[in-house]
């Protein structure tokens, strides 16, 4: 029965033993070699911590953008849990994709307003924890009658809503 990986290790990284120990390898899939990956595989060496700090921060990344033809270069990934990393996974969601193209580019213009928008202490709504976030209520909340008078306050407590529904 082959065994399970552990949580965390790299996708694309092997352990082979040997007679001094145990040595990591990253190989590109047969996939891809086929196709002309020009990556080769690589000894990463007997160091795990360093093997997988390879892995993470060069080989898998590098993997990606000949993957996605470049298009994963100009995206830094936003850290797990804060609102750019909630809008990230939302626009990989199939709910988003079946979108037609100009409702997908006025969310888009809609979500960098929102995820731009400067706190007082000169930080990002965009980085804030999405944990941190709670319901907003009185005055930030311009209802009359059940309808909103600030479209774009609204906007933005349905995607806090949603953000925090998502937790």
């Amino acid at each position: 029965m082959k065994q399970r990986k552990p949580l965390g290790w790299p996708k694309y990284m092997e352990a082979k033993p040997l007679a001094g120990g145990i040595r990591y390898f990253w190989n590109a899939p047969t996939w891809a070699r086929k196709r002309g990956c020009p990556i080769k595989s690589e000894a990463l060496g007997t160091d795990y911590a360093a093997a997988k700090a390879r892995c993470d921060d060069y080989l898998n990344p590098l993997f990606k953008s000949w993957l996605t033809g470049g298009n994963s270069d100009a995206r830094r990934q936003a850290p797990v849990g804060v609102f750019d990393w909630l809008v990230a996974d939302y626009k990989s969601a199939k709910k988003y994709t079946k979108r037609p193209p100009r409702t997908r580019s006025s969310y888009d213009r809609a979500l960098e307003d929102v995820a731009g928008f400067k706190l007082t202490d000169g930080r990002r709504f965009g980085a804030l924890n999405v944990k941190s976030m709670v319901r907003a209520r009185g005055s930030t909340r311009e209802r009359k009658g059940g309808i909103c008078q600030n479209e774009q306050a609204m906007s933005c407590q349905n995607v806090q809503r949603e953000a925090l529904l998502r937790c």
